[in-house]
């Protein structure tokens, strides 16, 4: 009779316990390999920022807050963005006109007026902070109006009969 041989049950056991070690590794490197590269991308990955740090927006976003804050009557005073500031900006030609000596004498007492990136932001900051009032209940009842009234469009209806 021969005799059977006990090492091969004991190498496939091996085998078996080494592939499932094995098949634990891999899983926990892909689960970090997705946790770093696939799913990075969420709004908890990156610092929340400020909303009310203000030399953190764009200038377009300043802009925009000048425009619907910041102008009383409607009426958009020319900046160094305009082309007339960007014609006069790197020459003395305009330096030499009434306005600009005009503007120069009020450059401190007007709000509306900037000359550059950091007045304009200082204005905004000071605006939103000290002139700005707002009553809860109107942002209450405003975003209220707006919830319900969401998918409502205005109709102008004609009549046919004629």
């Amino acid at each position: 009779m021969a005799r059977r041989d006990t090492s091969e049950p004991e190498q496939v056991s091996s085998s078996r316990s080494s592939t499932k070690h094995r098949n634990q590794v891999l899983a926990q490197q892909q689960k970090e390999f997705l946790a770093k590269y696939i799913h990075s991308n969420g709004p908890q990955d990156f610092p929340v920022r400020d909303p009310l740090d203000f030399s953190n927006w764009t200038e377009e976003q300043l802009r925009k807050y000048r425009e619907l804050y910041l102008n009383p009557s409607q009426i958009i005073t020319p900046d160094v963005k305009t082309l007339q500031g960007y014609m006069l900006e790197g020459s003395e030609l305009g330096e030499s006109s009434e306005s600009y000596a005009k503007n120069e004498l009020s450059s401190g007492t007007n709000m509306y007026e900037y000359r550059n990136r950091d007045d304009l932001r200082h204005a905004v900051e000071d605006h939103f902070n000290n002139q700005l009032t707002v009553k809860e209940s109107d942002v209450i009842m405003g975003f209220i109006y707006r919830v319900k009234n969401e998918d409502k469009k205005f109709k102008m209806y004609f009549d046919r009969r004629n």
